[in-house]
């Protein structure tokens, strides 16, 4: 994830606020009487009806159909400087689908389209016009006709028992069947496009995820066309370029590899089982086409089906599933059908399908509530025309709301219920002709694809509901199960992720504008004279140097570093309201964290910790006091002492076994190491935590993984503390709020039974097997504690050992890893290390550990050049003090940049060199007395779980270099490896890193 500077919303509206002053006061009014346009809301100047969408608080079709009915079926609003129309009724829809249909042929501009679909010369955003119909003709006559989908038959069969067989394997406990239908259809549409075994797919699944991210929703750039200088400010462009070259180098490898493979076999023309990539190359070959097919033409095709034909069907089937939870007594019929089938074969396959009316009926019907594009894919009128009444100008975008048409209940009885019963015997169908039933579109745009989907959806709901029967986790009622949204690409539930509304800066910032403006106003500056600040750049009214954090291009510690070359190691910055001094040297570390300790030992406010962390009732972020010494004291003691971590070394080395027992079952293809040791962090930190077996863990990682975005990083509401306003206006309370909530749930019910196991158990006083939360609980019932602990104390320290303990550790292997394959001669180095030592046990455990010394050093040089918080976590000085010669009054934000002061070449040698040589016979420890390194940091308030980490980074790392060799996918050399960084909780790497292992054979006598 690329680091999303939430202040950048400052400088691109006040950049865009002076822009448009200019253009509007150049614009010259037009003599003639204004269009007819139809009714709409009123529009503010510059961002036109944004703010509806930006605060409405609801997801844009939500609000859309809402404001429909108070202004009409046929809408009008300006978003940014570009004119929209709203259809929200059938018959609307039929006058622009059908009946203006060709003026309504166009697509509007889109930045994400044209850089991501090879100047959208893909099928879904390709203009309108000769070449937009052969791209048409080819996909439905042969990538998508009813006999090519025939086809891909025995692809979906095989993927669906895979799932079947998945599920089996999990037992009846808790699983994230979201996840497994995502990664089915994926599966299915990948060997659909590619053939029996894409080396890619994974990798391309992680890119496509990636980048759906970016594409989807509306877009400030998108909002103002025609300031092109937006594209730069908002840094939208350079992601989606990057993006673009990622997803690129997939393709055309793909691409490159079939052409070889055809070239290499002799020429048979069509094989009978052609992928869709063979198809391609066959028609580009053939070359009688008016627009000859380029391989840049092919990727883009590839990419649509990739994108369109995996998520829109897994969104059918997750909302399909959850319906039928929803209403026990329909998935009771729909189970009898399906088994009445079947039963005689043992299983669901495709021949049966059409016998399925009950089944088919749900399908329609979730199409009907859930369609996956609610909002269609946008058009724009090519020309002045009529609709019902109104002039619509050329040049308009339409977004035809096909949600709430599906609910309308002028076509739909009892509209918002589910109830399939409706569509059987019916003649309503999706093809485009019914418009109050569209989820497909209608017209020259409608999808093409709908075939191709069908069985995706049909197959896998049959094989869910025969093999399974289904019930709700933790006693929970179906009528308790949530049936929220959020909208990206496709219309999911809530629970993966909320709606990222990029045009809320604008509102935010017009209204934050305001707000201040006033409160400059009624604000007197002090008559005494200003204290003597440390250095920095020059500060802008409002945002002091917000803007340069913002537009720097570069990841914070970075930009830091490099202001702090100008301004000094001792750096003032006004971030927001928010007065900040950033340490950038060993000597000023030093008087921070150890000769002004005790003043710099509170924590700044942080809403994300305030809410998630139960009142900042953890260890990280509770307030400097009794308390924190009190809960400080019980991890160090007893969660995290060097005894307690001895105890989960058969977790640990548990973990790391089937981990390695995992890439060896992977053969010598590329494999995401990136995500299997994170993967692998999290197991041994959530066994540690929870026990041998939670039924939990998933859901947990599900919901820590959705909780970063919204933790990591710079907040603008935490650079505007005393205006509480803008706690609701951004919607940032609300999302902390609702992750909260679905947090507590999972760790109030792990308490929960753990304390009725306990209950259940006969008093044996500390048990030899304890986990975290049975140590926790033992405290708690002893009670001689100052500060008695509540249930919630328990859960905000899980919370913390959980986020730190796990991301941390994975963060440094990985990068540890991906140095010494930018290093190949230290890679042999380390790995003759740990095959000395380990060869005659064929395996390593870590009663050995102590003697890899060059891997210890390994260890410690990551953390010098990649510690995994480059910032350490910010503290706040409790009252004035004098630092290297300046004033740090009270209340002042306290930064220390390890990871400059890491490479600072004062301290270090070579400091940019990755070199765990420095480290062998040096003193030099991580432990916070050595202030040029101190990547767990110093004083009161370093790490308290250094113990813990460390086995966790030194024996995944180890076992990873005893058992494999590794090189580099794709003909890779090692020094084009990217080391490019995200900023998040910690600072992993941008892109994943995918190595190929080559299983070592040692020389054992076992062997």
């Amino acid at each position: 994830m690329e680091f999303q500077f939430p202040s950048t919303p400052l400088l691109l509206s006040f950049l865009l606020f002076v822009f448009m002053v200019f253009r509007i006061a150049k614009k010259t009014r037009s003599k003639t009487t204004s269009p007819k346009l139809p009714p709409g809301p009123w529009k503010l100047p510059l961002i036109g009806n944004m703010h509806q969408l930006a605060v409405s608080g609801s997801l844009p079709h939500h609000t859309l159909r809402e404001m429909a009915g108070k202004y009409g079926p046929l809408m009008h609003l300006k978003l940014g400087e570009v004119s929209t129309i709203i259809v929200t009724s059938a018959e609307i829809a039929k006058e622009v689908l059908k009946t203006n249909d060709l003026i309504f042929a166009e697509r509007p501009f889109l930045l994400a389209s044209r850089i991501l679909s090879y100047d959208s010369t893909n099928i879904v955003f390709s203009p309108y016009g000769d070449y937009w119909r052969q791209m048409r003709k080819i996909c439905v006559m042969e990538l998508l006709s009813s006999k090519r989908v025939q086809t891909f038959q025995g692809i979906r069969e095989e993927e669906v028992s895979n799932l079947i067989r998945s599920i089996s394997q999990e037992g009846e406990l808790p699983i994230n069947l979201s996840k497994k239908i995502y990664s089915l259809t994926f599966g299915i549409v990948g060997r659909a496009a590619f053939g029996k075994k894409s080396k890619y797919q994974e990798e391309l699944i992680s890119i496509v995820e990636e980048a759906m991210a970016l594409a989807a929703g509306f877009n400030v750039v998108d909002m103002y066309p025609s300031v092109k200088l937006l594209e730069v400010i908002t840094g939208f462009r350079r992601k989606l370029e990057e993006m673009s070259k990622k997803l690129d180098q997939v393709l055309e490898s793909t691409v490159r590899e079939h052409k070889e493979r055809k070239k290499a076999e002799s020429g048979k023309g069509e094989a009978e089982g052609e992928d869709l990539v063979d198809v391609l190359l066959r028609i580009q070959k053939q070359g009688d086409l008016e627009f000859p097919l380029t391989d840049d033409n092919i990727k883009a095709v590839l990419l649509d089906i990739i994108t369109a034909g995996s998520e829109t069907s897994s969104t059918i089937v997750e909302w399909a599933m959850s319906e039928l939870l929803k209403n026990p007594q329909l998935l009771k019929r729909a189970q009898d059908e399906v088994r009445d089938v079947f039963d005689k074969k043992g299983n669901v396959d495709e021949t049966g399908l059409r016998e399925l009316k009950y089944l088919n009926s749900i399908v329609k019907e979730t199409l009907r509530l859930h369609p996956s594009a609610p909002l269609l894919v946008p058009r724009e009128s090519s020309e002045k025309c009529i609709v019902s009444g109104y002039e619509i100008p050329a040049k308009t975008k339409v977004i035809v709301n096909a949600w709430a048409i599906g609910r309308d209940p002028t076509y739909w009885t009892e509209a918002e219920k589910f109830d399939p019963e409706r569509f059987i015997d019916s003649e309503v169908d999706y093809k485009g002709t019914d418009f109050e039933y569209i989820p497909f579109g209608a017209g020259r745009r409608i999808c093409p694809g709908m075939s191709f989907a069908l069985p995706n959806m049909e197959l896998p709901l049959a094989q869910l509901l025969y093999h399974f029967d289904w019930k709700l986790p933790n006693g929970m009622k179906h009528e308790e199960l949530d049936m929220e949204e959020r909208f990206g690409l496709t219309q999911y539930f809530s629970s993966s992720m909320e709606l990222q509304f990029p045009s809320t800066p604008l509102l935010l910032s017009f209204l934050l504008f305001v707000f201040m403006v006033f409160r400059i106003s009624k604000k007197t500056e002090s008559k005494t004279s200003s204290p003597k600040l440390p250095p920095g750049p020059w500060k802008l009214p409002l945002i002091g140097n917000m803007h340069q954090l913002a537009v720097s291009g570069s990841l914070p510690h970075h930009t830091l570093r490099k202001m702090a070359g100008k301004y000094g190691p001792l750096m003032h910055l006004k971030l927001g309201e928010v007065s900040t001094i950033i340490v950038t040297s060993a000597e000023i570390a030093k008087e921070v964290l150890k000769t002004n300790d005790l003043i710099f030992a509170e924590r700044p406010f942080l809403l994300a910790s305030r809410i998630l962390s139960y009142d900042s009732t953890n260890i990280v972020f509770s307030p400097y006091g009794d308390y924190w010494r009190q809960m400080r004291k019980i991890c160090v003691m007893e969660l995290l002492s060097s005894k307690r971590v001895q105890t989960f070394q058969g977790i640990r080395e548990e973990e790391v076994s089937n981990l390695i027992r995992s890439i060896s079952q992977e053969g010598e293809l590329p494999i995401n190491l990136s995500k299997k040791i994170y993967s692998l962090t999290f197991g041994i930190v959530g066994r540690a935590a929870f026990g041998k077996k939670s039924k939990y863990q998933e859901e947990l990682i599900s919901i820590v993984e959705e909780a970063k975005p919204l933790v990591a990083g710079f907040t603008i509401v935490d650079m505007y503390p005393s205006v509480k306003l803008l706690e609701v206006i951004t919607g940032f309370r609300r999302k902390l709020e609702e992750m909260s909530e679905k947090l507590d749930q999972v760790l109030e019910s792990t308490v929960r039974e753990h304390k009725e196991k306990k209950k259940a158990e006969s008093g044996k006083g500390e048990a030899e097997g304890e986990d975290l939360v049975d140590v926790l609980l033992r405290i708690q019932k002893q009670g001689d504690l100052e500060f008695p602990l509540t249930d919630d104390n328990i859960k905000a320290v899980l919370l913390d050992i959980i986020t730190a303990g796990s991301e941390t550790s994975s963060t440094i292997v990985e990068w540890a890893m991906s140095e010494l394959l930018k290093n190949p001669q230290l890679l042999k180095r380390a790995q003759d290390e740990v095959r000395d030592v380990f060869d005659k046990k064929g395996n390593v455990d870590e009663t050995g550990l102590r003697e890899l010394k060059y891997l210890n050093s390994i260890v410690k040089e990551t953390l010098r050049l990649h510690p995994s918080a480059p910032l350490l976590v910010p503290r706040e000085s409790s009252e004035k003090c004098i630092v290297s010669g300046y004033e740090i009054p009270a209340k002042t934000k306290v930064i220390v940049n390890a990871w400059a002061i890491g490479r600072d070449p004062t301290y270090w040698t070579e400091a940019e060199k990755f070199d765990p040589e420095r480290f062998i016979d040096s003193e030099v420890d991580y432990k916070g007395t050595d202030f040029e390194y101190i990547p767990f940091g110093a004083g009161r308030r370093i790490c308290p779980g250094m113990s813990f980490a460390l086995p966790n980074m030194e024996l995944p790392l180890a076992q990873l270099l005893y058992h494999f060799d590794w090189k580099l996918p794709n003909g890779m050399k090692h020094e084009e490896l990217d080391m490019e960084e995200r900023f998040g909780l910690t600072v992993r790497r941008k892109h994943d890193l995918y190595l190929i292992p080559i299983p070592y054979n040692h020389l054992s006598p076992d062997n």
